[in-house]
């Protein structure tokens, strides 16, 4: 029964966190009936097994917790925020730009915007492949704690790709150099003529996403991968920003109903100001390349 009054008061803990954050011990403390001490003890503990994090006091769903509960209301608010970026891309880089999360053992699309040219990768909003397949999947997959990299390597089928059969001690090694390197480079995965370059999101140190160029090989030669790796780590330390300056906004609008100290809560997705935009779709009069699985 005691074991039984723990695990409910941790719960209680955070699902306070799900509707207050980013919020304080002591707005926790308040919403669940404990003792501030008390509270902090769950929260540390929540927060070492990495399903809520910390920032400046404040705290907010980790990346354990978003593993579980991401949905599409999550993936269209982070769109939001990262559409102006991938357009801005694909006008610098004339390629496909992608927004991709993980899923569990999975990569999705969160949000794709492609080129006005008659030959493109093209990839729909919302498809999900395996975490070893393609650029943004392996950025997303290198970026996992060890521990995950391992049981997901010993754990997942990696011959199910006719395009590109994996060895676990080879993906292994190159998914630590793309981890110390911090952007992956993949060729010919998904398609033989296909070429994706991705780098990592954070926020405050926890993996978000990962943004991605792909684009025929035949367009995207050293010298234009240099590029588009410079601009995708623009691109993402501006994602990061924006995802910033949204904390800050949402500790500037306190809850009518709060307590003091509360601190403040997360808007709903519908309040933010960008419009994610739908993918470019066939039926265009072009030739379209097509991958069902991110390169």
């Amino acid at each position: 029964m005691e074991r039984d009054s723990i695990l409910g008061r941790g719960m209680n803990v955070l699902a306070a966190v799900g509707e207050l954050a980013p919020t304080t011990v002591e707005a926790l403390a308040a919403r669940v009936g404990l003792p501030t001490s008390t509270a902090y003890r769950y929260v540390r503990t929540l927060r070492e097994l990495g399903y809520i994090q910390e920032y400046e006091g404040y705290y907010d769903i980790g990346v354990r917790m978003l593993g579980l509960v991401w949905d599409a209301r999550a993936r269209e608010a982070l769109a939001r925020l990262a559409s102006p970026l991938l357009f801005e891309l694909v006008s610098r880089t004339s390629e496909t730009a992608t927004l991709v999360v993980r899923e569990g053992h999975l990569a999705r699309t969160a949000m794709s915007v492609e080129p006005h040219r008659p030959v493109r990768l093209s990839f729909q909003t919302g498809t999900t492949h395996p975490l070893h397949s393609g650029a943004p999947a392996k950025m997303l997959l290198a970026c996992m704690p060890e521990a995950f990299r391992l049981d997901y390597v010993s754990r997942t089928p990696l011959d199910t790709l006719p395009q590109h059969r994996f060895h676990a001690q080879a993906l292994s090694e190159q998914l630590v150099h793309i981890r110390e390197a911090n952007v992956c480079i993949t060729r010919g995965e998904v398609d033989v003529d296909s070429v994706g370059v991705s780098v990592p999101v954070f926020r405050h140190g926890e993996l978000i996403a990962a943004l991605s160029v792909a684009g025929p090989a035949s367009r995207l030669g050293d010298r234009q991968m240099r590029e588009v790796e410079q601009l995708l780590r623009s691109a993402a330390r501006q994602l990061e920003g924006l995802l910033d300056c949204r904390i800050a906004a949402d500790r500037a609008s306190p809850r009518a109903d709060d307590p003091p100290r509360a601190g403040t809560r997360t808007p709903r997705p519908e309040e933010g100001s960008w419009r994610a935009a739908a993918p470019s779709g066939p039926g265009t009069g072009h030739e379209v390349l097509r991958a069902r699985r991110t390169s």
